[in-house]
């Protein structure tokens, strides 16, 4: 027996799919809920390959911060977005308790990586910025404002659109 779509039943799918996808919304809201807004918090520290890293340095053009894990398979899972990313824009890492900077090092050149990531061996970065899970990311505008905050996983196009607002 074929099933054959009626008005009343598309209207019952159509009103399904809106409240999953409020429900959706919602949680990501409630995820974000202790991640900093408004003016992005300083950012100074030094990176991995030793290099001084400081956040207001990008001021004029938009600038990803992303909070992950070498721990954390929903960040490794977006390690080749954020290499592809880091040709194009800027980008700055934080690595969140994942180990000795000797270990990010090695991790990274496993992954055939080389974009900025600064360590956060015991987590004052990330509680600065409000992050208590990963990946969590900030799109900061050019004048220093946080302009998106992302939590979980996200796709490529999803950070280029967002770094491409932002830069509006």
């Amino acid at each position: 027996m074929r099933w054959k779509p009626t008005r009343r039943g598309v209207l019952r799918l159509a009103r399904d799919a809106l409240i999953l996808l409020l429900i959706y919304v919602a949680v990501l809201a409630w995820k974000g809920r202790n991640m900093a807004g408004g003016a992005a918090p300083p950012l100074r520290a030094t990176d991995i390959a030793g290099q001084h890293v400081d956040l207001a340095a990008f001021r004029g053009k938009p600038v990803l911060v992303q909070f992950w894990g070498t721990w954390c398979p929903i960040c490794r899972m977006e390690l080749g977005s954020l290499q592809t990313l880091s040709q194009h824009w800027q980008i700055v890492t934080v690595a969140m308790q994942s180990g000795s900077t000797a270990d990010i090092r090695a991790f990274m050149h496993k992954h055939h990586l080389d974009y900025t990531v600064i360590s956060d061996p015991d987590g004052r970065i990330a509680q600065r910025w409000g992050v208590s899970e990963v990946p969590a990311g900030f799109v900061i505008g050019p004048k220093g404002d946080i302009r998106f905050r992302v939590v979980g996983l996200t796709s490529l196009w999803g950070l280029r659109a967002r770094l491409w607002w932002a830069g509006l």
